[in-house]
């Protein structure tokens, strides 16, 4: 369940987000590329950094678990909000898909990085680690598959059958965004921590 929402909030964004920025918003090829290179330098940042406050993370939930739970409805609000078409001057419609496109990105990292890092804390037995990856795979393949299959349909159908109408892709973002939440949130309440970091097992 984990995986499916880390996939119904981020694969319109992969799949489709240039084509949006081009189409759509107008960007330049040369707008979007500055976003694009800037996103990609904050992410190698920004992944090892949380790495870093998830494995120093102790609560009564886990280390991971508070990510996925709050974490959930912030994904889903940034988003929906990389896909709102704000009626700006160009520099600051520039500067707008650049936060809104980065911080759906950090969000992204905190909930899908802990999603993938539940494995490892809820056992120490390697074939029930192993066991668990694989249902993963088994669930991102799936779910990817339906998104790209519906993505399109449901872009032309609030969209009144045009492919470049912001509000197809902004609805698409919400009805993918709000069916996230659940699958998420599912995945952290059926899901227990049972080891803990090593430094903690040494104290």
């Amino acid at each position: 369940m984990g995986e499916a929402g880390s996939q119904l909030s981020f694969t319109l964004i992969t799949s489709y987000l240039t084509v949006y920025y081009s189409d759509v918003v107008g960007l330049t090829a040369v707008a979007i590329s500055v976003i694009m290179l800037v996103a990609r330098i904050w992410d190698a940042i920004n992944d090892p950094m949380f790495g870093v406050i998830a494995e120093n993370t102790h609560t009564k939930w886990g280390r991971f678990r508070p990510y996925i739970i709050f974490g959930a409805p912030v994904l889903a609000l940034f988003n929906c909000l990389t896909f709102l078409n704000l009626d700006i001057p160009g520099v600051w419609k520039i500067l707008w898909c650049g936060f809104t496109y980065i911080g759906c990105g950090m969000a992204f990292t905190a909930v899908n990085l802990s999603v993938g890092c539940l494995a490892n804390s809820m056992t120490t037995v390697n074939r029930e680690r192993v066991s668990l990856n694989a249902y993963k795979g088994v669930i991102s393949g799936l779910t990817t598959v339906i998104i790209n299959a519906v993505t399109m349909p449901l872009i032309l159908y609030f969209g009144n059958q045009s492919t470049s109408s912001s509000r197809g892709y902004f609805m698409a973002a919400v009805i993918f965004s709000v069916a996230s939440v659940p699958c998420l949130w599912i995945c952290a309440a059926s899901s227990k921590e049972v080891v803990s970091s090593g430094r903690r097992q040494k104290r």
